[in-house]
């Protein structure tokens, strides 16, 4: 036995070694995999941004383009186009007020209800004359009148319009002014709904985007593009949802400032990029390559704790090795000397005879309860059906004390028993087994000239008859936060390590499982001022 044992010993320095490998090996795994995982969202976070660049940048195309048209558009085309018929319209009549008020050029289209102008004016002379696209005469709030009459002329000495941007009562308001024969003033102001169809048709009359971009396929139904004016009211288009990524153009002085403040926002549809970009925008893989990686994570954490575990337990085993086989040897010796005394005939006299011979069948009592444990606890979980019999438990309890009489007579230990009579169906090798664990701990980790209590009582809880059985000891006691520990392989306290107080760490393991084996139950409780309670219960609606 003693060769087997040094045997396993050899083998630890290897399981360690290969234990460090293994650790090493999953280390550099994880790391390998972290690695790639990590290259493959950079990846997609590098093409996801350089996607959305050239997106910002196309959309800052069309920005710049949009403004081009409609100062062509609207600049030249529009309010020049206008201002010079309403100039000439006003020239020939100048020398009477009133008939500028009878608007000559009324069929001409630019001075019909659908003009750029709304209302045309003439300042001659701090007066002021106003009349609409029907031709009658109307008047300016008068803090737009006011405006008008005091409106600072040296703005048009280097520029042949000036623009001003104002609202009354919440609305929006832009006039259109121009120097007419020295310090006089005509304009108009700028009617809305004819400045929005104006802005749309720029939009709508071919692609802002180059033809180079996408062969000419970049269509303006990609674009999302709004026009706010200087009060944020919108011109064209639709608020951009902020889910896309916007470019402004925010408009100055421009054409002689006739979209001072203004804003284009500008923003590409992604529903198409493929058209766009040659590969297109990247799928969404973020949320998987990041659900992987912490999968992955979890995985590694959870192997590297299990492995830790399994090192843990291995060195448990290896000291449980060597804790058996002390205690096979302590007792094999013990045997083995006084065998050989008596059989040399080296005993004094009778008594010395009777003391060897007490000797050797106490260490093979123990040597024999040593054995079961480890064979017990070699065995498979029983998971199948146990064959029961039926003990009386009272006889039964009696005859296992006596089986430990001589390791409890040399520690001057009594064991003192209050049971009441009762029959039990139960596994009775397993009922044994479980019985002598907890009363060798007992006697082990007590103190000499202890006194054991042994209470057996019949209970009935909830119409169920049980068997309370509760072995009280004298012993130190067993601190709460061990009380789970305790019932683990190899798990002894650390104050039986520091003591040397021999031990294998499965006893009660073995108490637990072959408790759970049987359906009963079993708990620890601390007594005052010390020593340790196990209580015992056994169902007895089987029996």
């Amino acid at each position: 036995m003693a060769q087997k044992v040094f045997r396993m010993n050899q083998k630890t320095p290897a399981n360690s070694h290969q234990s460090k490998i293994l650790r090493v090996l999953l280390v550099v795994n994880f790391l390998l995999m972290v690695t790639l995982g990590w290259q493959a969202l950079t990846a997609i976070l590098q093409q996801r941004n350089l996607v959305g660049k050239m997106l910002h940048e196309y959309a800052e195309l069309a920005a710049e383009e949009f403004s081009r048209r409609i100062m062509a558009d609207v600049g030249y085309k529009g309010y020049f186009s206008q201002m010079n018929l309403w100039r000439d319209s006003v020239e020939l009549v100048t020398s009477n007020k009133d008939e500028i008020a009878r608007c000559p050029l009324t069929s001409h289209p630019l001075l019909s209800s659908a003009s750029l102008g709304k209302k045309f004016f003439l300042v001659e002379n701090n007066e002021l004359v106003v009349i609409s696209t029907l031709c009658n005469k109307v008047e300016f709030a008068p803090a737009i009148a006011d405006k008008l009459v005091n409106f600072n002329r040296n703005e048009l000495a280097e520029k042949p319009f000036a623009f001003i941007h104002t609202n009354y009562s919440g609305t929006p308001v832009t006039l259109i002014v121009t120097q007419f024969k020295e310090k006089n003033l005509l304009g108009f102001q700028v009617n809305r709904e004819s400045l929005r169809r104006l802005l749309q048709s720029s939009f709508d009359k071919s692609s802002l985007l180059p033809e180079v971009i996408a062969n000419g396929k970049a269509t303006n139904s990609i674009i999302l593009l709004s026009m706010v004016d200087h009060t944020g009211d919108l011109l064209i288009g639709e608020k951009i949802n902020h889910n896309y990524d916007v470019a402004t153009k925010i408009l100055a002085d421009e054409y002689s400032g006739i979209f001072r403040n203004h804003q284009i926002r500008v923003a590409i549809k992604t529903d198409n990029i493929e058209e766009l970009i040659i590969g297109g925008q990247p799928e969404d893989n973020l949320p998987v390559i990041l659900a992987t990686m912490i999968i992955l994570i979890v995985i590694f954490i959870v192997t590297f704790i299990q492995l830790r575990k399994e090192q843990q337990l291995s060195r448990l085993r290896e000291r449980f090795v060597a804790e058996v086989s002390h205690e096979l040897r302590t007792p094999l010796t013990q045997i083995r000397m006084f065998a050989e005394t008596l059989i040399k005939g080296r005993a004094r006299n009778e008594e010395e005879s009777q003391h060897y011979l007490q000797v050797i069948n106490r260490e093979s009592i123990r040597l024999n309860h040593l054995v079961e444990n480890i064979l017990r606890y070699s065995s498979s979980e029983n998971t199948g059906e146990l064959k029961l019999t039926q003990l009386a438990i009272v006889p039964f309890l009696n005859t296992i004390i006596e089986e430990i009489n001589p390791i409890r007579i040399a520690k001057n230990v009594a064991v003192k028993c209050d049971l009441e009579s009762c029959e039990i169906a139960i596994h009775k090798d397993n009922f044994r087994r479980i019985i002598l664990n907890l009363l060798d701990n007992a006697i082990k980790y007590g103190p000499d000239r202890q006194t054991i209590e042994i209470k057996g009582q019949i209970i009935q809880r909830s119409g169920k008859r049980t068997y309370r059985l509760t072995i009280n000891d004298e012993g130190p006691g067993i601190p709460s936060k061990y009380h789970t520990n305790i019932w683990q392989a190899y798990y002894r306290l650390p104050r039986e390590s520091n003591q040397a107080i021999a031990g294998t760490g499965i006893g009660l393991y073995l108490v637990k499982r072959l408790v759970t084996e049987i359906n009963g139950s079993i708990k620890l409780k601390n007594r005052e001022p010390n020593g340790c309670s196990f209580l015992l219960e056994l169902n007895l609606d089987n029996s």
